[in-house]
């Protein structure tokens, strides 16, 4: 009856730890299921993340080229304006050369054309000197000869 007694004990005892043991598994096998659907969660949510960042990147790259092609547009049609502003300078710079050298030109025809005037005027004088002194001279020498007739004897 001791050994029966102990027998009963025992069990009990295995009864109880069969049921611990059975509380124990179906509490683990609750927590694999709930970590494995939190597992899963995880990677949909990572996934949607990773998905939202790819359309972001992608986004990014794509307003990154439209800006790089923009910019090269307008660096395009600022130095096509420059290069047409320096080509409309020179072909100015070479108008006013010209005209510079149109009105130097017209200017040094004027000049040589009053130089060949006064030249004309004092050739003009110095000969009406030579004709007035070869006046005076004979003038002069009549009046001398006049003169000198008159107080004759």
């Amino acid at each position: 009856s001791g050994e029966a007694g102990e027998v009963g004990e025992l069990r009990e005892a295995l009864a109880a730890e069969q049921r611990r043991t059975r509380a124990l598994a179906a509490e683990l096998k609750k927590h694999r299921e709930l970590l494995v659907k939190n597992s899963v969660e995880a990677e949909v949510e990572e996934e949607c993340i990773i998905n939202k960042l790819n359309k972001k990147l992608q986004q990014l790259v794509l307003e990154k080229e439209r800006l790089a092609l923009e910019v090269e547009r307008e660096e395009e049609l600022i130095s096509n304006t420059l290069q047409k502003q320096l080509a409309q300078l020179r072909k100015d710079k070479v108008d006013l050369e010209n005209q510079m050298e149109q009105e130097q030109e017209c200017m040094v025809n004027k000049l040589q054309r009053q130089v060949a005037i006064l030249e004309k005027q004092k050739e003009e004088l110095a000969t009406k000197r030579r004709d007035d002194a070869k006046r005076l001279v004979g003038f002069l020498e009549g009046c001398v000869t006049d003169c000198a007739a008159a107080n004759a004897p």
